[in-house]
């Protein structure tokens, strides 16, 4: 049997895409006919659906959290086994996680019906025959379960109306944080419940005998409680429920060792992790820190650990969970390389006029000293430091400088021929700048600055530009004299020569 699996898991789909597209398509019925059937297992969801009716669309809550007329209500916590048709075994049960989703194990090959259970809701099987010859059948539609009787339905969410009172990241824990929602008398007498919300903070609270009318709903998000008066109606009544909780929010998250931030370390180190997070709502915040290496850690609860590196050199992350025990959780990840003391640079030197590559350049960082090869290429290794201070020079070309805070591969680095010219040191005279030079942006940049010379600073300004041709001329103003290799610096940097 072929079939797609509910759109509800992208994960689940492409899974079951790859099983169609490898296990069924490829072969031909009276191929896959004549193939040696294979134990499997039956993969699908179950899902209580609400009912499509005026009365239902008119009671139920709007906005973001709605739960539209019609839609299925993925259910947690319910039994699912699979019974072999011909011999009316069960397989061993299986429970639905938070999406309402389910696993059998493996059965042997043969027709099956899927048949499920749960406190509060009526026994039943889909009313369909499975086929079981290949390791995964995946369901191409709902299992659907009905409660036994009465049933309030809803979402609950935080502040915001829209964060589902949800989280499950089992690094952190193997329990989900979900909704349990509960209906109580006004004494606080349980009538029915608690029951689990699912994924999207979803809720289907079966009541039977119809309930009393002196009620009320309970819903539990964490430490977080929350309670409405409700009165139970036939067959679904909707009852959303705000969580009075908001996301904590995760400002700054920094490594350091002896007082100053890093971005690397030697295997081995330790590293001060220091983490600044707020509380929209002012509640008092507790921390939880895991890493990838698989080591039980034991970080305390606090915004400021100390973290032991592998020893070895490895990209180390570290996970942080923020929670305010109300149902509000942040995350956040990062990353240190533990090795040698090297950050790895690369980049491509070439004529910016031209854009041929330049080889032979000069290329300085920090001290570290490189030359471009024979494409223009280059690379490599910095110890770590603040800043880096990229230098490349080339024989007719002017200095590039660039200042960089983190290791970068793929700089781009353009260089500009030099252009040299003569000028009269009492009249002045034109330097021909190539445009999309640095000399020609800059000249732009400052084509509206007087062509004086302060007699005070002997700083030499460049004259306004008396038009934009393709081929800019800066006049360089000459009322004490500049040297022939003044104007050739001032045309190479784009600003004017200083005297001192």
């Amino acid at each position: 049997m072929c079939s797609f699996p509910s759109p509800r898991s992208t994960h689940l789909y492409l899974t079951a895409f790859a099983l169609i597209v490898f296990g069924c398509i490829a072969a031909p019925p009276e191929q896959a006919a004549a193939q040696t059937p294979l134990p499997g297992s039956i993969q699908g969801y179950v899902a209580v659906v609400v009912p499509a009716t005026e009365q239902f669309a008119a009671a139920a809550p709007t906005g973001h959290a709605a739960i539209a007329p019609g839609s299925p209500i993925y259910v947690p916590d319910i039994k699912v086994t699979a019974r072999n048709v011909q011999t009316h075994a069960d397989s061993a049960p299986v429970v639905t996680n938070a999406q309402g989703y389910f696993r059998t194990p493996p059965v042997p090959p043969g027709e099956y019906e899927i048949c499920v259970s749960g406190a509060g809701f009526v026994a039943g099987c889909l009313d369909r025959v499975i086929q079981v010859f290949s390791p995964v059948v995946t369901l191409g539609q709902i299992v659907p379960i009905r409660p036994d009787g009465n049933a309030i339905v809803g979402t609950v969410t935080l502040s915001d109306h829209q964060t589902p009172c949800f989280f499950f990241r089992p690094s952190f824990s193997a329990l989900a944080l979900t909704a349990k929602a509960s209906l109580l008398t006004t004494d606080n007498k349980l009538v029915a419940g608690p029951v689990k919300g699912n994924n999207s903070g979803q809720y289907v609270l079966p009541v039977r005998g119809g309930g009393a009318d002196n009620t009320k709903l309970h819903v539990e998000c964490d430490a977080s409680v929350a309670e409405t008066p409700v009165v139970p109606r036939m067959p679904f009544t909707a009852q959303n429920v705000t969580i009075g909780a908001s996301l904590p929010r995760i400002i700054a998250f920094d490594f350091s060792k002896g007082g100053s931030g890093i971005r690397r370390a030697d295997p081995g180190d330790t590293v001060t992790v220091s983490v600044l997070a707020e509380d929209p709502d002012g509640n008092p915040l507790h921390y939880s820190w895991v890493d990838d290496s698989g080591r039980e850690l034991a970080l305390p609860d606090a915004p400021t650990v100390q973290w032991p590196l592998v020893n070895a050199n490895t990209l180390n992350t570290l996970h942080l969970y923020v929670s305010n025990t109300k149902g509000g959780v942040a995350t956040f990840a990062r990353a240190l390389q533990g090795g040698p003391n090297e950050n790895f640079f690369s980049g491509h030197v070439f004529n910016r006029q031209t854009r041929v590559a330049v080889s032979g350049a000069t290329v300085k960082i920090n001290g570290a000293e490189v030359t471009a090869d024979a494409t223009g290429n280059f690379r490599l290794a910095v110890p770590d430091a603040p800043q880096f201070v990229l230098n490349v020079t080339h024989p007719g070309f002017a200095l590039a400088s660039l200042v960089l805070r983190n290791r970068v591969v793929g700089i781009q680095v353009p260089l500009d021929p030099v252009q040299i010219a003569t000028v009269n040191g009492g009249a002045g005279g034109t330097i021909d700048v190539p445009p999309g030079s640095a000399a020609a942006d800059a000249t732009a940049s400052a084509s509206a600055v007087a062509a004086t010379k302060s007699a005070s600073t002997s700083w030499w300004r460049f004259p306004k530009r008396a038009s934009t041709s393709a081929t800019p001329r800066t006049r360089l103003a000459t009322a004490g004299g500049a040297s022939r290799q003044e104007a050739a610096a001032a045309s190479r940097s784009g600003s004017s020569p200083v005297r001192s």
